[in-house]
């Protein structure tokens, strides 16, 4: 009797709305893995894709047993969290999992089978702290031979003022456990660098809580204003050029396939990529390489770039251990992550797939979308692959519409309020105005038509 190779597992963990997450699950189902979800209760992208087997609700009030449960009726192969939320509950539920159970006649304690899955799936414990770390990560990668800019941590008013003395302005302040662009601000006065300190290193007011819990459906937030961890403040010194990124699949420690893109195009100013294009950038490849070996991680994850614009060298600014927009791509030898991923849990070749030859990639659906602040800048290059789930109609009809957590009345309401306290780096209010306007007008009509 012939043996049939063994169909992966995988356990997809989203907190978030992000709508590349179901064509993600979308891409891993068809590849051949049986594929279940955690995620929020309402709205998710997630709920139109079929091919989910298993579905489980991420309760805010409690995600380490909600994940837990999940894990343990799906008992999967592989668990990929697909937002650093999700990363961070599953470093907190390894640390609770790993000094379970009495220490053996050696002195070490077991890991349970949690533990273990959990470091098969992200990576060599060891490496957490690091990853949870924006400046840690830069200092080990600069340590590695890895071309970083200069980075501190921010701890104090006085740490921003021997920052700028030693490495001027501008600089760029981030602060960790951010994601989106949200978290980062660009300063290039001594009054800005302070203000911006002072806002980044404030714990979670309990009016932002609210708002992320009522307007965006968010209500993690609330255990964030609760708990009041200290915020981590660094700073990296600011790189004129373009900005790429390097999206890789790794096992224990070893990159297995990874492809490197430019951005053309961003939803906002630092926010995520909406328009890509592909490079041949070795060096970027190699710092993955470097970083995954050094760090034995394991999983999807995804460097961030700026390729400098006068000497062209691209330098890692940060690191993403999780998945980004472009790892459902199958972009043929080397290049399929996805491919690599079952080949790798089935234990069975798997023959690389290349959906385009394209060089330009145009995400779906932000890309095209107008950006606030600007009339041509939204236009899709001739000739752009269009990543578009044409086999899945009614995911293709759900990522059309407005993101879930922005559909509301009183959701956009906030969203025009706040484009009038928005930091540098947003587009002009006006502009911001208008197209909220123009969009809910669009919205609406078409929610009239559908009545009718």
């Amino acid at each position: 009797m012939t043996r049939l190779p063994k169909k992966p597992v995988v356990l997809l963990a989203s907190t978030c709305w992000w709508d590349w997450v179901p064509v993600l699950a979308l891409g891993l189902a068809e590849a051949g893995c049986d594929v279940s979800a955690i995620h929020p209760d309402r709205g998710h992208g997630l709920e139109a894709v079929d091919a989910i087997k298993q579905r489980f609700v991420y309760r805010p009030d409690n995600p380490m047993q909600a994940l837990r449960e999940a894990i343990g009726r799906v008992r999967p192969d592989l668990i990929v969290p697909c937002d650093d939320r999700a990363v961070l509950h599953l470093q907190h539920l390894h640390a609770l999992e790993d000094v379970a159970g009495p220490a053996g006649a050696s002195g070490d304690r077991p890991r349970s089978e949690l533990a273990a899955l959990i470091e098969l799936s992200l990576g060599d414990a060891a490496g957490f702290g690091t990853a949870q770390s924006r400046h840690k990560l830069i200092c080990l990668a600069r340590a590695m031979g890895i071309a970083a800019p200069a980075t501190g941590e921010l701890r104090t008013a006085p740490d921003v003022d021997a920052w700028m003395a030693t490495h001027g302005l501008p600089a760029v302040f981030k602060i960790d456990g951010s994601w989106g662009g949200d978290g980062v601000i660009v300063v290039r006065t001594r009054q800005a660098a302070h203000a911006a300190f002072a806002h980044l290193s404030r714990p979670c007011s309990l009016w932002f809580a609210v708002e992320r819990a009522f307007v965006n459906r968010d209500k993690y937030w609330l255990a964030e204003w609760r708990n009041r961890p200290a915020r981590r403040v660094s700073a990296q010194s600011y790189i004129e050029g373009r900005p790429a990124n390097a999206a890789v699949f790794c096992w224990k420690g070893q990159v297995l396939a990874g492809i490197s893109m430019e951005v053309l195009q961003t939803r906002y100013r630092n926010g995520p990529a909406t328009i890509v294009k592909q490079v041949d950038r070795p060096e970027m490849l190699e710092a993955a390489r470097t970083l995954a070996a050094g760090m034995g991680m394991s999983g999807f994850f995804g460097l961030d770039f700026v390729i400098e614009a006068r000497s062209e060298v691209a330098q890692l600014i940060e690191m993403n251990a999780r998945p980004t927009p472009s790892c459902h791509l199958r972009l043929g030898p080397g290049r399929d992550l996805v491919g690599a991923l079952v080949a790798q849990l089935s234990g069975q070749a798997v023959a690389p797939r290349c959906i385009t030859q394209a060089e330009v990639i145009a995400y779906f659906p932000d890309a095209g979308q107008a950006k606030a602040g600007s009339r041509d800048g939204a236009a899709i290059p001739a000739g752009a692959y269009r990543d578009v789930p044409s086999a899945a109609p009614a995911l293709v009809a759900e990522l059309l519409r407005r993101p879930w957590p922005t559909r509301g009345l009183v959701a956009r309401g906030f969203l025009f309020m706040s484009c009038f306290f928005r930091w540098e780096g947003a587009p002009s209010r006006w502009a911001t105005w208008w197209l909220s306007l123009r969009d809910w007008g669009r919205t609406a009509g078409t929610s009239r038509g559908r009545r009718r």
